[in-house]
C-alpha cells in the first residue's frame, strides 16, 4: 500500500518524546517537528520512503489524551 495518507499509520505512546526525536535526528532520520498539545498530547511523525506515517506522542500533562 502506498503512503497516500488512506493507509494505516501506526502509533506509540512513549514516556519520552524529546529524547526519541533527539534520537531519531542523531540517526540521520527526518521526523517533523513536535506539535504541542494536539487532543491532549504532543505528537511527530516519521514517514517511510513510500510515505506511510508513524506516530509518536506522549500525553501533555500526565492526562489522558482524547
Amino acid at each position: 500500500m502506498s503512503g497516500d495518507g488512506k493507509g494505516v499509520t501506526l502509533s506509540f505512546q512513549i514516556d519520552d518524546l524529546q529524547t526519541a526525536h533527539r534520537a531519531f535526528l542523531e540517526d540521520g532520520l527526518e521526523p517533523t517537528a513536535i506539535r504541542s498539545q494536539v487532543m491532549g498530547a504532543d505528537v511527530f511523525y516519521l514517514f517511510d520512503p513510500e510515505g506511510n506515517r508513524t506516530e509518536f506522542w506522549s500525553p501533555v500533562g500526565g492526562g489522558k489524551p482524547f
